[in-house]
């Protein structure tokens, strides 16, 4: 299993425990809470700012080889590590700075 390149993080990134419930309502308004899965999945929002051509380039070959495939992933505010896939194609935008790129990468993943 391959790692998540080891990027900056930007403190807007954010890491958001999902219970595995779902809670459906019927005609009459009744609740109905199923569980879909018991272990505490996690939905990751990644921000990356002023990265540099090789890291840009890093992390779009990544998301390329494994962009289907589960991979590593460390939470850098606490080091917890996580076996995640990818929701979306890295978005890269021009960075303010002159010769850089800020990226946005969205994840989904489980404590391993």
């Amino acid at each position: 299993m391959s790692a998540f390149p080891s990027l900056p993080h930007d403190p807007a990134s954010a890491r958001q425990p999902h219970d595995g419930t779902l809670v459906d309502y019927g005609d009459d308004g009744s609740a109905r809470v199923r569980v879909m899965y018991a272990a505490t999945q996690f939905a990751f929002s990644l921000s990356f700012t002023l990265l540099t051509s090789a890291e840009s380039d890093s992390l779009i070959a990544h998301y390329a080889a494994n962009k289907w495939a589960p991979f590593s992933y460390t939470w850098p505010l606490d080091s917890s590590l996580y076996t995640c896939v990818y929701l979306d194609h890295p978005a890269l935008n021009p960075s303010a700075a002159h010769d850089r790129q800020d990226a946005t990468v969205k994840l989904a993943g489980v404590a391993a």
